[in-house]
């Protein structure tokens, strides 16, 4: 899994949305994510486990209430989105998306909703949504607890996977490298299962079998051999009796055939006169046909074409009768229309006086209203430029106030800078208190360690006087150098005693005469005493230990002196600095008193300038509040003029509006019929309904005057046209006729030449309607069918060549041939039992060799199938598989942790699969892992971890692998930090992107992209990028 980009907002302390691109953030191979305890970096975290498997760290899945405790208190939503890639080396793009929503009810602000989990993929240049998942393990094909062991590793959970017992460790192994395949044992027994079945089978099938074996199936195959040898006999004979059967059914069969020619002869030879007289109706028919049909089919379609003329005349002569009917009534109503029509005008001119009539009650009507508006606008104007000049009058007064104010100045500018001045002289006065008192303080302590050097030195003269600190220390080094030289000299004396204490007791054991066991001489003189030696070595021992206790307290005494002088140095340049500080303080004192330059104010003290200064800050109000007042009231006087203004140019418009309206009711006026103008005293409604009648009566007669016209000239061209069609349908009528009779005529003359008796008979032959061809193909096949008989007659007495059938040889040759048949079936029966029973007993040799060599095969395979269910059984060979795997995690670890350790260390399984470490520095000696330091325990848990992800890797097929460590470093000393940080930084040349959580100063330094997670009261938590 390689991340991409991060996108949170509401989550725990993230307050505003936070966007984290982890493309950038990874570039380099190593980053960091660094902050304040507190201040958001493991949410970091927690939102990307929470996205991609619904879990936390921190909270449970119930009993928590986890997503009202995971949504930001100050917040309405939260918002996670996570991009990343995942699958065969990393070659697919996903993205997970959660979010929650707290209720907007203030009474249910612990109500947290959570929305959809989606899951998308980045397909054809857009994301495609992903559905049916619940997380996101298929993705990455991890469980969640496996994820954070290996990818993304939560605050302390570091030491999970060496804290785990060996168990533990199987099962994580096993479920996270798929060793689950390894676990034969169920298939072992299934196969073990089903091959016992098998064998049990073969048994059964060779149980089956029975009785059998080669010899019988020898005399069975010779048995078939002689019944073989009677069937072909028996066969030769009956292929001889059959050819001759063969012979005399062919010859009755021609005989028989002869015999049905002869009597289907007969019978079309009795049907020729039929045929002939066909023959001729045929002939009679062509030539009618031929000569008549087409002149016959003429006159019937001139005569049924002249008959519908005549009933097309009849239909014209009724139409054109009724049109000149309707031309008369439409003439007479257009001149009643004509005369209505002529009298318009004077009824559009009474219309258009009304109209001018209604137009002026219209008119006065708003004459009357107007002159009302005109007189309540010119009252209005009036009581406005009275409320100006009274407002004009308040300015006036508001304004003579506000110079009467101004007047009498109180300068609260100057009077503030003296009141400052004052104020920060207190402050000066009371800063060179404060420092004097420390000064003071500071000066009683260096006394005190004065006293204290004075109380450490008392009783050794040598280093007196104590007013110096150098010289005390030489005094001292030199009393050390002198000590350690006479402890020198006490060891050199103390080992010489010792030698000749060891010789004194040679000494003892000499015996006059005896050798000596160092020189080998006989003889001694003068042996050492032992009691001698003894107590100078005693002296020797008491001297030495009194010079050690004098050296440890010169030690201790010198540790005390310099553990006071670093004090006393430390006070006395604090002591110092707060000289240099109360002498800035002083000066500056001097000059702030030198800058005072009001001398109006000089004999004012704090209190009476405080008191100025208030009565200075009223007047300015009072001053801030007039000068409102004016400009109030001016805003008011501006207000009413603009109203006033208003007022008088409304007046103003509605004078133009009624002389213009009182201009139109003079000009209709003069424009009405001065007979009519007594309509005027008619109501309103009235004039408006004859208005209605008269415009009625106007259209009515225009309408009715051009619909008569338009009705008048239709009959006109009606009545024209069906006069012209008559004449023309008639004139066309007696030509056909005339047409008709010509052609009757030339057909009765073609009768009598052809020997026709008359039409009527002509036209009786044709209405046979015979189909010519049918019935000639019908004559000559009559005809073909009885010359072909009588030629197969002739052919087929010519085959019998004069061979005559006899019936009772035939009969007597069929009888034999049938008990022959019968014989020779029975002997094929024979044969054919014979050889199926041989065949028979051969295929079940051959089956019986065969079941026997699968039983042994099988029997085999169920011995080794044992073996290995042996071998599988409690899930042995997985623990091998997993045993394989720590092994190998143990040797990748190593070529880190042996590096770590300074070649110190190394990783190891023992028996149980349980960790032990190797100590090199000890004989090579092997114990627990749980003996280690927390450093060292920190540096085993991080190369475990490495290895394990690279082999998260291989089994995903990465060419890249990611790996994201929560922990804070804090019990590693600077030197293994800095091994822990290169072998960090090594790793981006094996193509892995390593990120940490940490806030140790010094890996910030090293990191060159990082991030840093501020957390602040107003915006929650910060993401600051280290490139922007």
């Amino acid at each position: 899994m390689i991340p991409l980009s991060l996108t949170i907002e509401g989550l725990y302390s993230y307050r505003k949305r936070q966007h984290i691109d982890f493309e950038k953030l990874s570039s380099n191979g190593l980053f960091g994510i660094f902050g304040q305890v507190g201040s958001g970096k493991s949410s970091i975290l927690e939102a990307i486990m929470f996205a991609l498997f619904d879990d936390t760290e921190r909270l449970n899945r119930s009993g928590d209430d986890r997503y009202y405790n995971m949504l930001n208190l100050q917040s309405r939503e939260f918002y996670i989105e996570f991009t990343f890639r995942a699958g065969p080396e990393n070659g697919k793009k996903y993205k997970a998306v959660c979010s929650a929503k707290r209720n907007s009810k203030p009474e249910k602000f612990e109500d947290v909703k959570i929305g959809d989990r989606r899951y998308y993929e980045w397909q054809d240049q857009d994301w495609m949504p992903l559905e049916n998942l619940k997380d996101a393990s298929t993705l990455l094909a991890m469980e969640y607890k496996h994820f954070r062991q290996t990818v993304i590793i939560p605050q302390g959970r570091f030491r999970d996977f060496i804290d785990q017992t060996s168990g533990e460790r199987t099962k994580m192994l096993k479920e996270l490298f798929q060793l689950h395949q390894y676990d034969l044992a169920p298939q072992t027994g299934r196969l073990q299962k089903q091959t016992e079945m098998q064998l049990e089978n073969l048994k059964g099938q060779l149980k089956n079998i029975g009785d059998i074996s080669p010899e019988r199936l020898t005399q069975l195959q010779q048995e078939a051999q002689q019944a073989d040898l009677l069937a072909n006999s028996l066969q030769l004979k009956h292929d001889k009796l059959y050819s001759q059967d063969k012979f005399y059914e062919e010859l009755r069969r021609k005989w028989d055939a002869i015999e049905q020619t002869e009597h289907y002869l007969k019978r079309l030879e009795s049907n020729t006169e039929h045929w002939q007289q066909r023959s001729e109706r045929l002939q009679t028919y062509q030539k009618a046909y031929t000569h008549f049909w087409a002149g016959l089919q003429q006159q019937a379609a001139l005569g049924k074409e002249l008959k519908q003329m005549q009933e097309d005349l009849l239909k014209l002569e009724q139409q054109a009768l009724a049109a000149q009917t309707t031309l008369g009534n439409t003439r007479e109503l257009y001149q009643q229309s004509r005369e209505k029509y002529d009298k318009r005008d004077e009824t559009r001119a009474s219309c258009d006086d009304l109209e001018r009539i209604l137009l002026i009650k219209q008119k006065e009507e708003l004459l009357h209203k107007k002159q009302q508006q005109l007189q309540v606008c010119q009252q209005q104007a009036g009581t406005a430029e009275a409320a100006v000049k009274a407002l004009e009058k308040e300015v006036k007064e508001v304004e003579e106030k506000l110079h009467a104010l101004e007047d009498k100045n109180l300068d609260g500018t100057r009077l503030t800078e003296v009141h400052l001045w004052h104020k920060r002289c207190q402050e000066y006065k009371q800063e060179l208190k404060r420092e004097e008192d420390g000064c003071n303080e500071l000066m009683q302590t260096l006394q005190s360690f004065a006293q204290n050097r004075r109380k450490l030195i008392n009783g050794y003269e040598f280093l007196l006087p104590d007013n110096d600190w150098e010289r005390v220390f030489t005094n001292l080094s030199g009393k050390c150098q002198e000590l350690e030289k006479k402890q020198q000299e006490l060891l050199k004396h103390k080992e010489s005693l010792a030698v000749q204490h060891e010789l004194s007791r040679f000494a003892q054991q000499l015996q006059a005469g005896g050798s000596c066991p160092l020189c080998g001489s006989d003889n001694h003189p003068k042996p050492l005493q032992i009691q001698h030696m003894q107590e100078a070595l005693k002296k020797c021992e008491e001297d030495l230990k009194k010079h050690l206790q004098e050296s440890q307290q010169m030690r201790q005494l010198e540790d005390h002196l310099k553990q006071l002088r670093l004090k006393h140095e430390h006070q006395q340049q604090v002591y110092e600095h707060r000289q240099t500080q109360l002498q800035t303080v002083k000066n500056r004192f001097e000059q702030h008193q030198s800058g005072f330059s009001w001398p109006e104010y000089q004999e004012y003290n704090l209190e009476k300038l405080e008191q100025l200064l208030k009565e200075a800050n009223q007047h300015q109000q009072h001053l801030k509040q007039a000068r409102m007042q004016v400009r109030s009231q001016r805003d008011k006087l501006e207000k009413q003029q603009q109203e006033c203004d208003s007022l008088r140019t409304a007046a103003q418009a509605v004078e133009k509006e009624w002389e213009r309206l009182q201009a139109e009711h003079t000009t209709l006026t003069s424009q009405v019929n001065q007979e009519r103008l007594g309509w005027l005293k008619l109501d309103t409604p009235r004039l408006q309904a004859s208005l209605q009648r008269g415009r009625e009566q106007y259209q009515e007669a225009v309408s009715g005057y051009e619909q008569a016209q338009k009705q008048m000239q239709e009959a006109e061209q009606r009545h024209n046209q069906l006069q012209g069609a008559l004449k023309a349908q008639q004139t066309y009528a007696k030509q056909l006729l005339e047409k008709s009779n010509v052609q009757q005529q030339e057909l009765e003359q073609l009768c009598r030449q052809k020997g026709f008796i008359s039409l009527e008979a002509i036209k009786e032959i044709l209405r046979q309607r015979l189909d010519t061809e049918k019935e000639q193909e019908s004559i000559d096949n009559y005809y073909k069918e009885l010359n072909t008989t009588s030629s197969t007659l002739e052919h087929l007495k010519l085959q019998t060549d004069g061979q005559a059938y006899d019936a009772d040889t035939h009969h007597g040759l069929q009888q034999e041939l049938h008990e022959l048949t019968k014989t020779l079936e029975v002997a094929r029966k024979e044969k054919n039992i014979k050889e199926r029973e041989a065949d028979e007993m051969q295929k079940q040799l051959d089956k019986q060799a065969d079941l026997l060599k699968k039983a042994d095969a099988l029997d085999e395979r169920l011995q080794n199938l044992k073996e290995l269910a042996g071998l599988f059984r409690s899930s042995g060979f997985v623990d091998f598989v997993s045993t394989m795997h720590l092994q190998d995690l143990c040797r990748s670890a190593n070529e880190r942790f042996f590096k770590l350790t300074s070649n110190n260390l190394s990783l190891e399984l023992n028996e149980a699969n349980n960790f032990i470490v190797r100590d090199h520095l000890n004989g090579g000696k092997t114990r627990l892992l749980k003996t280690l330091s927390g450093g060292q325990s920190f540096q085993a848990a991080l190369c475990l971890a490495l290895a394990m992800a690279e082999n998260v890797k291989s089994l995903n097929g990465a060419d890249q692998s990611f790996f994201f460590l929560d922990e804070g470093f804090g019990s590693l000393d600077k030197e293994s930090l800095r091994i822990v940080f290169d072998t960090l930084k090594s790793l981006r040349q094996e193509n892995r992107i390593v990120g940490i959580i940490s806030h140790v100063e010094e890996l910030q330094q090293e990191i060159d992209l990082y991030l840093n997670v501020e957390n602040s009261e107003e915006e929650g938590s910060v993401v600051v990028c280290s490139w922007e």
